[in-house]
């Protein structure tokens, strides 16, 4: 399956929880036979794209904040691209990093669509 990880920050980022699922995630999919590219915010040494573990990462120009409204446009305009270049299997959204996507109406692509977050 082809698989779309959207998450507003990664390992490159720094330590975190969602840094960690995010990276195990991916490499479980990937050596599990699956392609998986992961959409994620500005990298902190301006790189655009690296491939880890078997994932493309693509970094786009916009803030490392879920509710950032420059956050919620850039990934949702770099899935509608990667989704019509290649159209995705799934989607994964770690917490709220594709809350967008469900506003403009991609509520799952093939039926196959989870969100992760930890509620207070």
């Amino acid at each position: 399956m082809r698989i779309c990880i959207v998450a507003y920050v990664v390992p490159q980022h720094g330590i975190g929880g969602m840094q960690d699922h995010t990276r195990d995630l991916a490499r479980g999919l990937v050596r599990a036979g699956h392609e998986v590219e992961i959409v994620t915010s500005a990298h902190p040494e301006g790189e655009r794209e690296e491939r880890v573990d078997g994932a493309r990462y693509l970094f786009i120009d916009a803030p490392r904040n879920g509710n950032d409204p420059a956050w919620l446009r850039a990934s949702y305009s770099e899935f509608v691209r990667l989704h019509t270049e290649d159209p995705f299997d799934v989607i994964h959204s770690e917490s709220i990093s594709a809350v967008e996507h469900v506003r403009r109406g991609v509520q799952a692509v093939n039926q196959d669509a989870c969100s992760h977050q930890v509620q207070p």
